[in-house]
């Protein structure tokens, strides 16, 4: 190429007779540079600028300073790309012999040309492709408040030159892009966007350290726009840098920032979140999900934490569960946890976490996930895994009836079936939760007679600790199922059960739930049965006379059951007045008893009656 060959030529000129021909030559080549010469011309003539300025001691190009550095910055702003190219070679090699006074002089031109002239910009990116070291002399610029859509397509522009060096700026950069992320206006969210992208894709793994520094700031900011922006920024870097999830110990720290964001007041940020949440997860191999089992449990607990200092209610639930679609993000974590979890232990805590999850998410944010959920915890409950598995699955399933209500109905039977096989199982824990679930689910079960008489039977005839558990599960189905049992079976299920209270007397802990049992089962008993039960259980005359402590005990336990569970037939205004005298009677007989055990029984009872 002529040129360059014309450029070494006036390269070697000057170093033979620098001294002499630099006045001669740096005049005609800054004449060279002007608009009125082709773009040929031009760039030849930044070709030739180079060549003079390597070839050039310091001390001639320190001479000749005041000539050099305009044409440098005029050239710098050319119209034509190619010619900005050479003045970024010609600019690197008057830094190298210069330094601070080059960038003193040229950077702030270009920086306040920027809005004005349109090769500005690219100038600025020759200058800073050839020395990202002179960032922080462009940074205050364009970093200051407020971060408008022309500074931040700057920052895009620039971002993709310096790459890593934009590194140790980052608590300047991200700041200022914070609250532009969460702009109204579309064209600056836009170029905030671009500019996040851009900043987030030249962060090396050495990096992402601060980066996690800032975004962490930043989500706990006072101002929502800057929570918003953070967690924004979260979501596009994990969109755009893929290096993150080559480091497992980062993808629990944006975790833990995000999640806690569940429960913020903001709405916008809340989105924000829950939007990065999704990006974060959606990121890892399904293989690898089980990981972080833990990480999303303690994230949602952190956000449930902090919720619960403002919201003390009991039915407490999280603006990010609340969302439509709001499990999407982080429930093939759980599920994939319970299903495919390495250790039983994993399992356990998915399950555990599952309920949580669920507890803390609105109904109807619910509902479209109710099949997914339900489905998979009634196969896994029926596998052989441990119990402590098999406990925590059956307190998820309790909440998910107790939240998903009628959505749970095409699982009826198989959670029916699942519970009472349940209730034989060899673990105390496993054996009182599917008492419970099981209590819950027939709240939606309209036919609920068989299974109180097999229930009967078995805390009739069952042995061991089974017959608790029978025992505790039909106490559940009357209190959400009563209604609909038939009067037939209610006058068996009370003979069954004043049956067990006779010839069982030594199982305190069984006769304590049947005599419980018995008061709920009071409310809707027919007439004949409810003064057999009383006449049972609050004995007058010689029939009360001899009964052991632990008689008595029982007998108070029922009475206070009774007076809870089935009030308005012992005290409201269509009850009947002997009723209410001989549970009167049995409970103030036991405020004088000698057992201490009945004395509480009894004084339990006199409470809710408020005598």
């Amino acid at each position: 190429d002529h040129r360059t060959s014309a450029g070494r030529c006036l390269g070697e000129l000057v170093k033979k007779l620098g001294d002499h021909m630099l006045p001669e030559l740096i005049p005609i080549l800054t004449a060279g540079l002007s608009q009125e010469h082709p773009e040929n011309h031009r760039q030849g003539v930044c070709l030739g600028l180079s060549e003079i300025l390597l070839a050039a001691s310091r001390a001639q190009l320190t001479d000749h300073m005041h000539s050099l550095l305009p044409a440098v910055r005029q050239a710098l702003c050319d119209p034509s790309e190619e010619v900005r190219v050479a003045a970024g070679s010609a600019f690197d090699t008057l830094y190298k012999a210069a330094g601070a006074e080059v960038t003193s002089d040229i950077i702030p031109a270009l920086l306040s040309e920027l809005e004005t002239n349109e090769h500005a910009l690219d100038g600025l990116r020759q200058v800073l492709a050839k020395q990202p070291k002179i960032l922080p002399a462009v940074l205050p610029r364009l970093a200051s408040p407020p971060m408008t859509a022309f500074k931040a397509r700057a920052l895009a522009s620039l971002a993709q030159v310096v790459k890593s060096a934009l590194q140790p700026h980052l608590g300047v950069l991200m700041p200022a892009l914070f609250p532009a992320l969460s702009a109204e206006a579309a064209e600056e969210k836009e170029s905030a966007v671009a500019a996040a992208a851009a900043v987030s894709q030249a962060i090396e793994d050495d990096g992402v350290h601060l980066f996690l520094s800032e975004t962490h700031t930043g989500t706990m900011d006072a101002d929502p726009l800057v929570r918003c922006g953070a967690a924004e920024m979260a979501g596009i870097f994990c969109g755009t840098n893929k290096k993150v999830y080559d480091m497992e110990a980062n993808i629990p720290t944006l975790l833990a920032q995000l999640l806690v964001m569940f429960g913020d007041d903001d709405v916008r940020a809340v989105k924000s979140a829950w939007t990065a949440v999704g990006v974060v997860a959606g990121q890892i191999p399904k293989e690898d999900l089980p990981k972080y089992v833990k990480n999303v449990r303690e994230g949602v607990g952190a956000a449930r934490d902090k919720q619960r200092k403002k919201d003390k209610s009991k039915e407490m639930q999280l603006a990010g569960l609340c969302l439509p679609k709001a499990l999407t993000p982080i429930l093939p974590v759980l599920l994939q946890g319970v299903l495919v979890g390495a250790t039983a232990e994993v399992r356990e805590e998915a399950a555990d976490a599952l309920g949580e999850l669920v507890d803390l998410t609105g109904p109807d944010s619910l509902k479209p996930f109710v099949i997914q959920i339900t489905g998979p915890l009634i196969r896994i409950i029926g596998d052989k895994f441990p119990w402590q598995v098999k406990a925590a699955i059956l307190q998820t399933l309790a909440i998910m009836i107790r939240k998903g209500g009628v959505a749970l109905k095409p699982f009826l039977p198989q959670l029916q079936t699942t519970f009472v096989k349940c209730l034989h199982d060899g673990a105390r824990l496993v054996r009182q939760r599917a008492a419970l679930a099981l209590g819950l689910l027939m709240k939606l079960q309209p036919r609920v007679d068989p299974l109180v008489l097999d229930l009967c039977s078995g805390t009739s005839t069952a042995e061991g600790p089974v017959r608790q558990a029978m025992a505790e599960a039909l106490r559940g189905t009357l209190l959400t199922a009563g209604a609909n049992i038939s009067e037939p079976v209610r006058s068996k299920a009370c003979a069954a059960l004043l049956e067990v209270l006779k010839e069982s007397p030594d199982d305190q802990e069984l006769c304590e739930t049947v005599a419980k049992t018995l008061g709920i089962l009071a409310n809707i008993l027919p007439e004949e049965d409810l003064q057999l039960l009383l006449k049972a259980c609050a004995p007058t005359g010689s029939a009360a006379a001899g009964r052991s402590a632990d008689r008595r005990n029982m007998d108070a336990v029922c009475v206070a059951s009774l007076v809870k569970h089935a009030a308005p037939r012992v005290r409201g205004p269509d009850s009947k007045d002997a009723y209410a005298k001989v549970c009167v009677s049995l409970l103030d007989s036991t405020l004088k008893d000698d057992s201490a055990w009945v004395r509480l029984a009894g004084l339990k009872g006199v409470g809710v009656l408020g005598i």
